[in-house]
């Protein structure tokens, strides 16, 4: 949500107009899409990985094989139609590809209902949140960036009123995440407090 309403203050800061505007701006705010799916991959295919055994890898590697033809002609196809940022977007298309297959091989690994990705989401009021966020930051791009540096910080501090905001209802609403923050950084500076043997 910040990576699309923010992609072009930070692209006009780093080189100006040059790459704030235009083709700089549209690859950015799709590298931030394909970050996203790529953070998701990672956890779905990283525990898939943990608990295939050696046919299944090697059977997953095989369909790898097809996936990425698949990835070529799409490729292809989407530079064609859209350019530079086709790449992007058929870099996007592999990633979710993979995630669907991460999750139905969860799925029949814990034998759990299909739509069981719907309990992992975010709590109601967190997509709400999201929602509003991202809808305030695109109206504030398109009226406070990036003509002035008065109204370019007025939309930088607007959006730090949001992020603090999504942050507020992270921690009314999402208990068990915070809890397990707050255990994990506990552990991470007890270990770090422990005095080393030489």
């Amino acid at each position: 949500m910040f990576g699309y309403s923010y992609s072009q203050l930070l692209l006009y800061i780093y080189g100006g107009t040059k790459l704030s505007f235009g083709i700089g701006l549209t690859l950015m705010r799709w590298h931030c899409v394909y970050v996203l799916l790529l953070a998701i991959n990672g956890i779905s295919e990283g525990f898939k990985f943990a608990v295939m055994n050696h046919s299944e890898i090697d059977r997953y590697n095989k369909s790898l094989i097809c996936l990425s033809v698949g990835f070529l002609i799409a490729g292809y196809c989407l530079v064609s139609a859209f350019g530079s940022s086709g790449f992007i977007m058929a870099n996007c298309l592999n990633m979710l590809f993979r995630i669907v297959h991460s999750f139905h091989f969860i799925q029949e690994y814990f034998q759990v209902p299909r739509y069981w990705w719907s309990r992992i989401l975010p709590h109601s009021s967190v997509i709400q949140t999201l929602i509003a966020i991202t809808i305030i930051t695109s109206v504030s791009e398109v009226y406070l960036c990036c003509d002035s540096i008065y109204k370019w910080i007025w939309h930088f501090l607007l959006g730090g009123c949001c992020f603090l905001l999504f942050l507020w209802v992270v921690w009314l609403k999402e208990n068990e995440l915070v809890r397990f923050v707050y255990e994990q950084w506990k552990k991470k500076e007890s270990s770090e407090s422990k005095p080393k043997l030489n």
